[in-house]
């Protein structure tokens, strides 16, 4: 896209996310210390996506369930997202959930929008791994301004917590329902 015309656009975007955002849930993991983590916990067959996302669902229950603005919400995602069928399954399972839909990306722009904040939060992420003391984007900052964030990149220690959190749910399942939770 041209210069002259990405800015504009990039523009709109912004505009989009401020006018329709109160919350960002945000969730991420260095792939490194996932996988140096990962070991402690044999049987378990997460990946660092697959986490991320369902410490997303927890949030998103919990913020359901405290607001009092909101009790049902609609999820939307990319339709060519290689993780979907995965990531439909962890949500529908969150409080609040009223639909899940699969739309393009092309014809979305909150979607489009979406894509922008992802892409801010990664490049504050390498930023950080460069130079830590290295301020956040301008950008980005516009992006955050105002929002209440939810999350945040997580260290091993958290991670660990998480995993050792998948492993007691998945035992108290079967223990409670032996005969479908093999």
């Amino acid at each position: 896209m041209a210069a002259r015309k990405k800015t504009p656009f990039l523009i709109q975007l912004l505009e989009i996310i401020k006018e329709h955002t109160r919350i960002f849930f945000l969730q991420g993991v260095y792939k490194s210390d996932f996988e140096s983590v990962l070991p402690e916990f044999p049987g378990i067959d997460k990946s660092p996506y697959n986490m991320c996302c369902e410490m997303n669902a927890f949030a998103l229950s919990n913020w359901a369930r405290k607001s009092p603005h909101r009790k049902e919400y609609v999820l939307f995602f990319e339709k060519r997202d290689r993780f979907m069928s995965e990531t439909i399954e962890l949500f529908k399972r969150a409080k609040g959930v009223n639909s899940i839909t699969q739309i393009d990306k092309n014809s979305a722009s909150p979607l489009q929008a979406a894509d922008l904040l992802a892409y801010e939060i990664y490049k504050q992420c390498r930023r950080h791994l460069e130079d830590e003391s290295r301020l956040p984007r301008k950008s980005l900052m516009a992006l955050l301004k105002g929002m209440k964030i939810e999350g945040g990149l997580h260290d091993p220690e958290t991670i660990r917590h998480c995993l050792k959190f998948a492993l007691d749910y998945r035992s108290a399942l079967r223990s409670s329902f032996p005969k479908l939770c093999p």
